[in-house]
């Protein structure tokens, strides 16, 4: 994303060119022609190659191509009977799904330098506990009560709080 082919190929976006891309899929970037309905599939298709090696961008949150529908397809095929990260829902009396499960990637989408995360930090959900656990400071007094363990890409194994779900 930030060196390489890749952002060479960025670069040249942005000055309005079209960057010299290979159609071979094995290239470190390459342009695959196919069509709407399809791009979703060929996309988590080349996923599949090396799941643990490849990260998909997209410019977009909606439509076929988009992150929705990409996560969608992912956590249906690598995660779908996974178990599933609930919240208790004190207005409803009664646990509610938050949409992650255990073994998904996720990404912290703003800067939470206090638990040493940033915007852009990778995670994969290793243990959704049955019941949360208390996590102490230092001191001994509580600090929250952990939902799941996230393993970040900086290898550390951080607890999830509820109030850290919408980052």
């Amino acid at each position: 994303r930030y060196k390489g082919k890749i952002a060479e190929a960025a670069a040249a976006i942005r000055r309005g060119e079209w960057p010299s891309l290979s159609p071979d899929a094995a290239s470190e970037i390459c342009f695959l022609p196919c069509t709407d309905d399809a791009i979703a599939e060929t996309v988590v298709a080349l996923y599949d190659q090396d799941p643990s090696k490849t990260q998909i961008l997209t410019p977009r949150r909606n439509s076929l191509e988009g992150t929705k529908s990409l996560n969608a397809l992912c956590q249906r095929r690598y995660t779908g009977s996974a178990k599933p990260l609930r919240v208790f829902n004190r207005q409803y009396g009664q646990y509610a799904e938050t949409g992650f499960r255990q073994g998904d990637v996720v990404i912290c989408t703003r800067n939470r330098w206090d638990i040493g995360l940033q915007n852009g930090s990778l995670g994969k959900i290793l243990d959704i506990h049955d019941v949360p656990l208390v996590v102490p400071s230092s001191e001994g007094d509580e600090v929250g009560r952990s939902l799941a363990t996230v393993e970040w890409d900086d290898g550390e194994c951080r607890p999830l709080f509820e109030s850290l779900l919408d980052d």
